[in-house]
């Protein structure tokens, strides 16, 4: 069976925690092990998962949204912009972890915001 590391940035019944839903939801639990990789500052997606009885790591603080993809209108040369950029930096070294742990033969992420994971999960 191949596993899925699905990674999830947001926590609670917005946009992307339905989005999140919807996807698991969506994949064939007899060909995949699904383990979500989720932002867990509010709880509400975490527990709708685990009550689908999928395998949920909880996050906090993490994964780090690369602002500029989500409709942040600040300048590159903004200090929020480069506060943005050391946050990513400092969660990379967690999501490194987790994908060495876990040893996915798929790693997803449930938004372009999360488009700094894809040379780590390479």
């Amino acid at each position: 069976m191949k596993r899925i590391l699905f990674i999830n940035h947001g926590s609670t019944f917005g946009g992307s925690g339905v989005a999140c839903l919807k996807i698991v939801d969506s994949i064939d639990k007899k060909n995949y092990d699904v383990i979500v990789y989720c932002a867990a500052d509010y709880p509400d997606i975490a527990d709708a998962l685990e009550e689908r009885r999928i395998h949920v790591i909880r996050a906090f603080h993490s994964p780090v949204s690369f602002m500029h993809y989500s409709g942040n209108d600040r300048s590159m040369l903004s200090p929020s912009f480069f506060h943005n950029c050391i946050k990513i930096l400092c969660d990379s070294t967690a999501i490194s972890k987790v994908i060495k742990n876990i040893k996915p033969d798929i790693v997803a992420v449930n938004s372009m915001t999360l488009c700094w994971i894809g040379p780590i999960a390479k």
